[in-house]
């Protein structure tokens, strides 16, 4: 009889003994299984972060064309924004043609085809946008910039004028690279190619960049004619 009790108590204690080690077994598969999804998880949240970033950097560089304190020029470190009264440039060394300055801008409106700037040779190397945003007419002489144009074929005898710089430091003989590390993709191209257009949120205030056939820029064009807005 002793054996037989002996013999029970041996066989419930190894019963025991092997659902006690199942259940670990089932414990282990289940923290496993769940460290395993954290880990996509963790996996999914990383490969989402460059999009994120990228899509960060291309904000900011779309916000600076809604900013007036983007549309400059640059002359010797000396900057002109739109605004800036065009016969301030006279202090280092850029004039509007004589045959110019006493032509009439009526109220409240910008001027095509004055605005040329002459060096102390008499050479026109840059155009600017004359514009009277006041409620009555003045002298181109007392115009205020509105825009602001240069072409390397006018510039590339004068030192000063293809040092000038625009937002960023891009300049005349800057690459496309540099301009759309500076200023983003485009808001559109000619189909070429060789035009960038970025506009802003307003018709009147955008930039224009023209490339050569190595891809330098070659012309720059801005416009800010809500620079009191």
């Amino acid at each position: 009889m002793k054996n037989i009790r002996k013999i029970l108590i041996s066989v419930l204690c190894f019963c025991l003994l092997l659902s006690l080690t199942a259940g670990c077994g089932a414990t282990e598969e289940k923290n496993t299984s769940k460290s395993g999804s954290n880990t996509s998880k963790s996996d999914s949240d990383v490969s989402t972060e460059p999009e994120e970033t990228q899509k960060n950097e291309e904000d900011t560089k779309s916000d600076f064309l809604n900013d007036n304190e983007s549309y400059f020029f640059s002359i010797n470190g000396e900057k002109f924004y739109a605004g800036d009264e065009i016969s301030s440039l006279s202090a280092v060394g850029f004039n509007v043609r004589e045959s110019e300055l006493e032509e009439e801008l009526p109220a409240n409106k910008y001027m095509i085809g004055a605005g040329h700037m002459e060096n102390s040779n008499g050479d026109t190397v840059f155009n600017l946008t004359p514009y009277n945003p006041s409620d009555s007419s003045v002298k181109v002489s007392e115009s205020v910039i509105g825009g602001f144009d240069m072409s390397y074929v006018y510039a590339k005898d004068d030192e000063t004028a293809l040092n000038i710089e625009v937002y960023g430091g891009i300049k005349l003989g800057s690459t496309q690279d540099e301009v759309q590390e500076v200023f983003g993709e485009p808001t559109s191209t000619t189909s070429d190619l060789t035009t960038y257009y970025y506009e802003s949120e307003e018709v009147y205030r955008s930039y224009k960049f023209t490339f050569d056939e190595e891809g330098k820029v070659s012309n720059i064009t801005w416009q800010n004619l809500v620079f009191n807005k």
